[in-house]
């Protein structure tokens, strides 16, 4: 089950950007219903992501984001604005 999970959704590096959908009960009515983020670390198949306004709170998996081609954000402008991944 593994294998056939992480042959659909290869590992992501870091630095990639990545849109993650933000639950219906977690946004307004006019917020946007996903935000672009960058991988900031990954560990055990787990990521950081951080954005323009600061790092997401807890690490996603590979599942709960998909990849981008665009390269909107780059994962210095993170580090610069709100420090290294804790």
């Amino acid at each position: 089950m593994v294998s056939l999970s992480n042959s659909k959704l290869p590992a992501v590096d870091i630095g990639t950007n990545v849109v993650v959908r933000v639950p219906d009960l977690d946004r307004g009515h006019i917020a946007p219903r996903n935000v672009l983020a960058v991988v900031v670390d990954a560990s055990s198949g787990l990521y950081l992501l951080g954005t323009k306004e600061g790092q997401l709170q807890r690490l996603y998996a590979r599942n709960e984001f998909t990849t981008t081609s665009s390269r909107h954000m780059m994962c210095p402008q993170v580090h610069y604005l709100f420090g290294q991944p804790q």
